[in-house]
């Protein structure tokens, strides 16, 4: 256990359960959602630029 939530439910190791308002603990250690994939941007555009690109390959 890393970490707790605010209602005291434990936080595991490799959960990926995000860090939410109330979390203690080595929050750290949480899973980063935007964190870990964020590198992967390689430049800034319109979220309906970006729903035009996804949904033109289906």
């Amino acid at each position: 256990m890393i970490a707790h939530f605010a209602s005291g439910e434990a936080i595991v190791r490799y959960e990926p359960a995000p860090p939410m308002a109330g979390a203690t603990g080595d929050i750290e250690a949480l899973s980063m959602w935007a964190g870990q994939s964020v590198a992967l941007a390689n430049k800034s555009q319109p979220t309906a630029d970006i729903v035009a690109e996804l949904t033109s390959h289906l």
